[in-house]
């Protein structure tokens, strides 16, 4: 299955930061007798639907095993629980075709789809404080005034401080940093966390009768 890893990604964090969006406005939950909201919720189901069936995230929920000890509890409160959340989802403005490099080849038959070792852990530690040094020198406030890449520098440092692998790479992916480096347990890890944003997705869809 040959498929632009970075784009899927950007897909599903999107999409999940637009179920958040959606839970966080009360008005659109508690108001279902508005006509405008029922159709804007019957529009954003369907799409969500068509997103979540293509053959590579098919293939993540399928294949890919978790535990439940291993989802991160969500706090739906209010929007200051976002920062709660084991990991944090990032929505930002994003070029789609700015990665030269950008078509992973996944091999169903012997890819390792259990969460990594810990041994595996320093790898990914290293991936992430690599790229994140890199938007940093792109995004911090001290050398840009861009609204909107001040903001990916905010969302990175949150990232950096979850240890949330594909935020960073999201991060990348906006600012149109290229990835040439992921190795086998980076994208076993990759999956790992795109299977748990899959829960997470079916949690909220729940709450909020999407």
């Amino acid at each position: 299955m040959k498929i632009n890893i970075y784009f899927e990604i950007f897909n599903i964090l999107n999409e999940y930061e637009l179920l958040l969006n959606i839970y966080h406005d009360k008005k659109f939950i508690i108001d279902e007798k508005n006509n405008d909201k029922k159709e804007q919720k019957i529009n954003i189901d369907k799409n969500l639907n068509e997103f979540m069936d293509n053959d590579f995230l098919n293939y993540i929920f399928n294949s890919v095993k978790i535990k439940k000890n291993e989802i991160p509890n969500q706090t739906h409160n209010d929007e200051d629980n976002r920062k709660n959340d084991n990991i944090n989802i990032n929505n930002t403005e994003c070029n789609q075709d700015n990665q030269k490099n950008d078509n992973i080849q996944i091999n169903e038959d012997n890819k390792k789809n259990d969460k990594p070792e810990s041994n595996n852990n320093n790898e990914i530690t290293n991936f992430i404080k690599k790229y994140y040094r890199k938007i940093v020198i792109l995004t911090h406030p001290d050398k840009t005034n861009d609204i909107i890449k001040n903001n990916i520098f905010k969302k990175a440092k949150d990232n950096i401080e979850n240890k949330f692998l594909i935020g960073i790479i999201k991060n990348c992916y906006d600012l149109k940093i290229e990835i040439n480096d992921l190795t086998e347990s980076l994208l076993n890890y990759i999956m790992f966390e795109i299977r748990v944003i899959q829960e997470k997705i079916i949690e909220l869809r729940k709450i909020i009768n999407i």
